[in-house]
């Protein structure tokens, strides 16, 4: 399960130093945490499945290993429906659900999931395929058709793994802000600090101050926190560079590309988790959330956290494949390009081939004879001697 280190104590989170006055609530600064480990510069940062999608059931597509599995303490079986905030619950089995957007999600053994406009997971491993929000009791994850895994341990950790597009992570309870979020990029002339975002008119803004160019321009809150040159800078390449922190917990300057070693241990960087914080986790990393939902830890992941997810409970042996699972070989591609494709990321189990054998023919049926009799005896006469006769 989880067995990397948790120094949640003793370390100076990462913040960001700006001379800008402290705005009022309504004019929050949106810290969005950029986690651009692999050395792409800034991410793009599109938008993401709404908190108030539809999600009205989840279909049980498949079950696996064994029949326990539950749907509000009842067996279910394939074909069986949770309803909106109803459990889904297995302990010696797997399952694949799908949902009514079309979203697919698989849990692994004892694992519990509610159905919702998030996929609440109180414990165990879930797989999320497509537009689906996930969600624990400290953490939730917005998402847009994407593959990533949401872990709960018994510590009441949560561990995030992202194998293919983008997740936003926030406090649970923090759907304002990662509205907010989402709708302000596309809103070129937003500017938090000069205006409230809901007062916010650009049809009333000068035009010629206003002048946004054909590049995705993105507002001057959105701040690169956590970049692989340890450098803040605004989205916005336009504005100055803020200075980088005062004694960073580590320079992520001097981590190195994703190890092609096994043995390498994985490097975390440790960072606050405020209810003004929302943490843009891409392809290639993850995410660790402390019990109390406030400190978080990133890395990137290996290449064997991709075999070992390739050759896992949430993968192996489902008969359906998942869509757009291909991309993955794609992604492994172009994070590890030294290394060895990983292995085929198919969900069809292994066919087995009969082997020839050697004809068998019946055994052949020779006639029953009787047991062999001794020859009859002839029936002679019997032999009288004549007389003697003398010389």
């Amino acid at each position: 399960m989880l067995s990397s280190p948790r120094p949640w104590a003793g370390i100076r989170p990462v913040t960001a130093s700006t001379s800008r006055p402290r705005r009022s609530a309504s004019r929050r600064l949106l810290a969005v945490v950029s986690c651009a480990l692999l050395g792409h510069g800034v991410l793009a940062l599109p938008r993401f499945a709404a908190w108030g999608q539809t999600v009205s059931d989840a279909t049980i597509t498949e079950v696996l290993d064994s029949d326990q599995v539950f749907i509000q303490n009842r067996q279910a079986t394939v074909n069986s429906v949770a309803q909106n905030r109803q459990r889904v619950r297995t302990q010696l089995a797997r399952t694949s659900l799908r949902f009514n957007t079309g979203a697919v999600a698989r849990l692994a053994h004892h694992s519990s999931l509610m159905v919702g406009p998030c996929a609440e997971l109180s414990r165990g491993m879930l797989l999320v395929n497509g537009t689906l929000n996930g969600c624990s009791t400290t953490t939730m994850a917005g998402v847009r058709g994407t593959l990533y895994t949401l872990e709960v341990n018994e510590d009441r950790e949560t561990l995030i793994k992202v194998f293919e597009g983008e997740v936003w992570v926030g406090q649970r309870g923090n759907r304002d802000l990662l509205q907010d979020a989402e709708d302000n990029l596309d809103r070129p002339d937003y500017d938090p600090a000069e205006s409230d975002p809901t007062e916010s008119n650009p049809a009333e803004s000068d035009p010629a101050e206003f002048e946004p160019d054909t590049t995705e321009v993105y507002p001057d809150s959105l701040w690169v926190v956590w970049s692989a040159d340890r450098t803040k800078q605004s989205l916005d390449s336009d504005r100055p560079a803020i200075p980088p922190p005062v004694t960073p917990a580590l320079n992520l300057g001097q981590i190195p590309s994703p190890p092609s070693n096994d043995s390498e241990a994985t490097l975390w960087e440790t960072v606050d988790f405020t209810p003004e914080t929302v943490l843009v986790i891409g392809a290639g990393q993850q995410v660790l959330i402390n019990a109390e939902g406030n400190r978080a830890m990133i890395s990137r992941l290996t290449s064997e956290d991709f075999i070992q997810f390739v050759e896992g409970p949430l993968i192996q042996d489902f008969s359906t494949e998942l869509p757009g699972i291909s991309d993955l070989q794609r992604t492994f591609q172009r994070l590890y390009p030294g290394l060895p494709v990983v292995p085929p990321i198919l969900s069809i189990p292994t066919l087995i081939i009969p082997q020839p054998q050697p004809p068998h023919y019946p055994p052949i049926s020779l006639p029953t004879q009787p047991p062999s009799q001794p020859p009859p005896t002839p029936n002679l006469p019997p032999i009288s001697p004549g007389p003697m006769r003398y010389p």
